[in-house]
């Protein structure tokens, strides 16, 4: 909810006898106050429930799934993620952090383009790889771009039937972000945004307008990560 606007909230009038009802958009339903009539929410929008794993646990109910979960089939994205919080589940803070970065790449995608597929791979399985505390230092023992070993990684990818060169492509983007390497393809470029504003978000920094400008925007790599960490930090 920290992420909503202003039309978070919003009002329709009742179906059977035109009085205003108020509703939030991750509500189903709503019952008219004056004629009692109970009608569905025709602006619902549930955002990260959409693909969130703890969806159900969170509303109660399991919310219509994204479309954009269904990319490379078998519902790729929602595989990807449940691979995060099983490999991660002794670490809450990195599932949680998953679904951050998951929801600024979707986000991301939507304005710059890109295969959706790399770009929720290597996301999310950076979230495995990365071995540092949400909020902590780098240590020493976190794998770089030379060092870290792709083996998990792939047989992660193989299980969840992605093709060799998709693999490939997804591996690069990795290595790539673990290098400190400037961005070469726009999923790199993604990915790189996607944890930057991760990063921001979940330390909870109090950006203003020049602080944003010296420590975010100049670090991001896309136009549409730079609009996003204007709307979200300033």
């Amino acid at each position: 909810m920290r992420y909503w606007k202003d039309d978070a909230a919003f009002e329709v009038p009742c179906p059977k006898c035109g009085h205003s009802v108020e509703l939030f958009k991750d509500e189903m339903s709503a019952r008219c106050s004056k004629c009692g009539h109970r009608f569905k929410n025709p602006k619902a929008d549930f955002e990260c429930a959409a693909w969130c794993a703890y969806a159900e646990e969170c509303l109660g109910f399991a919310p219509p799934r994204d479309e954009t979960a269904n990319l490379g089939g078998g519902g790729l994205a929602s595989r990807l993620l449940q691979t995060v919080k099983q490999q991660c589940e002794s670490d809450p803070g990195r599932v949680t952090h998953a679904m951050v970065v998951f929801q600024h790449a979707k986000q991301l995608i939507s304005k710059e383009g890109g295969d959706p597929r790399i770009v929720f791979a290597a996301a999310l399985l950076l979230e495995i790889e990365l071995l540092s505390t949400i909020g902590q230092p780098t240590t020493a023992d976190q794998p770089s771009g030379d060092t870290w070993d792709s083996a998990r990684a792939r047989k992660t990818l193989k299980e969840i039937d992605f093709d060799a060169e998709t693999i490939e492509r997804v591996c690069r983007t990795v290595v790539s972000y673990l290098g400190g390497d400037a961005p070469e393809t726009v999923e790199s470029r993604i990915v790189s945004d996607a944890h930057r504003l991760a990063d921001l978000g979940v330390k909870n920094l109090n950006l203003n307008s020049m602080g944003l400008d010296k420590d975010v925007l100049d670090g991001l790599k896309t136009e549409a990560a730079r609009a996003r960490a204007k709307s979200l930090f300033s």
